[in-house]
């Protein structure tokens, strides 16, 4: 993975083999990364929505099913076209995603994004969050909603 940085957003490009939550993950808490661009500022780059395309080799999906309240999950070992991810870092460094792959059929396939390899490239923008992106347990749901205080 190799990055740069424009003016308060990230370019990230993936490389084969790279597996695109984990490497999002670490990169946002990399003290390598600079939070605010100050040199000597090693905090976490947190509170973070991205977005991004490319192509993968393998692709593990989930559907969350509300009368189960659980997942279903399938994994694609197949080349995909990654036409969009869009997803968030929380505080707590937890990446969540969802995507949208076409196969070489273009059918498309999409759910909420457990794992993606590159086989291509990754090409992903992150957009710091002026603010505090945390989860709070929803009972309704069963799931961890974002937590916007008012």
């Amino acid at each position: 993975m190799t990055h740069k940085k424009f003016g308060s957003y990230y370019v990230l490009r993936l490389f084969p083999g790279d597996e695109l939550k984990e490497s999002i993950r670490q990169f946002c808490l990399s003290p390598e990364v600079p939070r605010s661009g100050t040199k000597g500022d090693h905090r976490s780059l947190t509170n973070v929505w991205f977005f991004g395309i490319g192509a993968v080799g393998q692709a593990t999906l989930s559907l969350y099913d509300t009368k189960k309240r659980g997942y279903r999950t399938k994994t694609f070992k197949q080349q995909l076209e990654l036409v969009s991810v869009n997803g968030n870092v929380s505080v707590d460094g937890k990446v969540h995603a969802h995507a949208a792959f076409a196969d070489h059929s273009y059918q498309m396939i999409g759910g909420h994004l457990e794992k993606a390899v590159i086989s291509v490239t990754g090409e992903i923008i992150l957009m710091p969050v002026p603010g505090k992106l945390s989860r709070k347990f929803d009972k309704t749901t069963g799931l961890n909603l974002l937590a916007l205080s008012k």
